[in-house]
């Protein structure tokens, strides 16, 4: 059977279509493209660009955080005066991230918290030129993956090494809460090891999985997240107990001062009592009367005054003297 007259065979209209879809996905795309090119350079770069400044004045808060520990107690009520949940050991550069991005986008915040402790660690670089830092290293997300471009990192994972030796010796003097006999299905290993443990009405534990390897840098970093913990608490403890001794030695000075007022305030009463008692008013005319007196011997000069001076002589026997004696 013939074709219509005008009419296209199938095949020649499936290939019309294909070959008409192919040319209008390939101009889309192209389009695609130039625009997405375009918004990098502009509104992108921009975006970026205002990110890279916020940040920047962010690690600049982090620092103070960092050399003061008193800050990160502030950010804290800051937290908690915005409603934004977190808990008491988590990492300082995150609780400054939570603060200042929100809590809705915990991948974010993550992020932005591993940038914070890596910029501390090169703050030599990253304070001359936050930005510059940060493009050399790769971006933020070479940043928080570690495959960072900006020459090696091995000066950090040196750090993350010491501070983890520092922390295996303080955490190994701490007794463990709970021992339990060894076992086939413990991973093989010595070290570390994240568990997921389910705690039954009664208290006692039953450990449900292993999460991740021993010493593996997650079991790690928990590791040195305890021992700082337990180092802050400690630091507030001590800080409590000086706060509440030095309470104790001004509410003690206070005390000791109220009591030398009031022992004055008594003396001065007593004295004056006495001072106006019969016994008192005559011990100050006795003495009044003695003033009078040393000051009527003395002439203008300061010279005795002979005249108003009475001389009394005392005559001694002498046994062998009758003379004397007679004449006494």
């Amino acid at each position: 059977m013939t074709d219509e007259i005008g009419a296209k065979p199938d095949n020649i209209k499936e290939s019309y279509i294909m070959n008409n879809s192919n040319t209008s996905i390939a101009t889309t795309c192209k389009n695609l493209i130039k625009q997405r090119v375009s918004w990098e350079a502009t509104e992108l770069a921009a975006s970026n660009a205002k990110l890279y400044t916020i940040l920047s004045a962010c690690f600049d808060v982090y620092k103070q955080m960092v050399a003061n520990v008193f800050l990160v107690d502030q950010v804290d009520k800051l937290l908690e005066a915005n409603s934004i949940k977190f808990i008491s050991t988590l990492h300082p550069a995150n609780k400054l991230m939570k603060l200042i991005f929100g809590d809705n986008d915990r991948r974010r915040v993550s992020s932005y918290a591993t940038v914070m402790r890596a910029a501390h660690e090169d703050k030599g670089k990253a304070t001359a030129d936050f930005t510059a830092w940060v493009k050399n290293k790769g971006g933020i997300e070479a940043i928080r993956t570690g495959n960072t471009t900006g020459g090696s990192t091995s000066s950090g994972s040196t750090k993350s090494t010491e501070a983890f030796t520092k922390a295996d010796a303080q955490l190994s003097k701490t007794p463990a809460i709970i021992t339990t006999a060894p076992s086939s299905k413990f991973p093989e290993g010595t070290g570390y090891v994240m568990v997921l443990a389910r705690i039954a009405p009664d208290r006692s534990l039953s450990v449900v999985k292993f999460v991740g390897k021993v010493n593996d840098d997650h079991a790690k970093s928990q590791v040195i997240k305890v021992v700082a913990s337990e180092e802050k608490a400690r630091k507030d403890e001590e800080k409590k107990l000086l706060e509440k001794s030095v309470g104790k030695c001004v509410k003690k000075n206070k005390a000791t001062e109220k009591r030398a007022i009031e022992r004055k305030m008594k003396d001065d009463e007593e004295k004056r009592k006495w001072e106006y008692s019969p016994d008192g008013r005559l011990a100050a005319a006795q003495k009044a009367e003695q003033e009078a007196e040393d000051i009527n011997i003395h002439d203008d000069d300061g010279n005795i005054d002979i005249s108003s001076v009475k001389f009394e002589i005392t005559y001694k026997a002498d046994d062998e003297n009758t003379e004397a004696n007679v004449a006494a």
